[in-house]
């Protein structure tokens, strides 16, 4: 386990893990966090940004939608709380063809625009029955926000990376994708604690996509 950033304040802390993938077929990686930390948020890479205070954690459970259609599930925190991080599972006995096209925050109408209150996937079925589970971790720190963009031509790649404002500490970050492309996430972490970067693949040879990135920033 590889500790990226130790932020000023001695309650958060980057870290991250790596484990390949076999020739053929899935696998699965995990981090821990440090001894008297919990976790706030995490991404693809395998990443988790922990802290000494214990967040609230919430999960929510929802069938996919009809086959052809997309779906989201949203979860939204605890009064008094705002979204830290989360995270979503696919589960079922059926192994249908489900595709993730969005993970993170979301603003729920709480009279602001930011999108603090909760966590909200967005999958799409192709085919077959499964469950989206989707988890929200909830605290009540001060926070601020990031994004960056970046656009995937056909058959091709992109990156994007959100800063935190005066070199802040991030908490958590979320990947958004539109246009026509067809768009795999390959990466979504904080790679140094201060931001949040995202990459993805447009397999698609007749349109680009856009490949949008959020993060949450301690204030």
């Amino acid at each position: 386990m590889l500790v990226l950033a130790t932020p000023t304040f001695a309650l958060d802390f980057v870290v991250s893990n790596a484990k390949p993938l076999p020739d053929t077929g899935t696998g699965s990686a995990m981090v821990k966090c440090p001894n008297g930390t919990h976790v706030l948020s995490g991404g693809q890479h395998v990443s988790a940004v922990c802290a000494g205070r214990e967040p609230r954690y919430v999960f929510a459970r929802k069938p996919v939608g009809a086959e052809g259609f997309y779906d989201t599930v949203r979860r939204p925190c605890p009064r008094g709380t705002h979204v830290t991080g989360g995270g979503v599972r696919l589960a079922g006995a059926d192994q249908g063809a489900i595709f993730l096209a969005r993970s993170g925050p979301v603003d729920l109408g709480d009279g602001n625009e930011a999108p603090d209150d909760g966590w909200a996937p967005r999958g799409f079925n192709e085919e077959g029955r499964r469950d989206m589970i989707v988890h929200a971790v909830c605290g009540r720190q001060a926070r601020k926000y990031a994004f960056g963009s970046a656009t995937a031509p056909p058959q091709g790649s992109a990156e994007a990376e959100a800063v935190c404002p005066g070199g802040g500490a991030v908490i958590g970050g979320r990947i958004d994708t539109s246009g026509l492309g067809i768009l795999t996430i390959t990466s979504s972490y904080p790679p140094f604690g201060d931001g949040w970067s995202v990459e993805a693949d447009n397999y698609f040879f007749g349109a680009s996509a856009d490949v949008d990135v959020f993060a949450i920033c301690l204030a």
